[in-house]
């Protein structure tokens, strides 16, 4: 939901707190839970409320993306950088 905007009709997954919710339906759900996953350990350990949402924003897409590439499965980005770059610009309102 972008930084907790967005169309929640399409939206797959998102963190609220320490809890994560994903769409079952979702053929990204395990990298999904990664990510969202990232986000609730952020926020349970106070690391959350110190960083910008670009911040934990790059840091639950890059354990997403290392999830993807440790498991030898195709990811969203070729390169971490591709990953940045996707942030900047999704995220360019914050």
């Amino acid at each position: 939901m972008l930084g907790g905007r967005g169309r929640t009709d399409i939206v797959r997954a998102f963190a609220w707190e320490e809890r994560i919710y994903l769409r079952t339906q979702s053929p990204w759900i395990v990298g999904e839970a990664v990510h969202e996953g990232t986000h609730a350990l952020d926020y349970n350990s106070g690391l959350l409320a110190t960083l910008s949402v670009l911040q934990y924003e790059k840091r639950a897409w890059f354990y997403e993306h290392t999830f993807y590439r440790w498991n030898g499965a195709s990811t969203h980005f070729d390169r971490i950088d591709y990953v940045v770059n996707f942030i900047r610009q999704a995220y360019r309102a914050y």
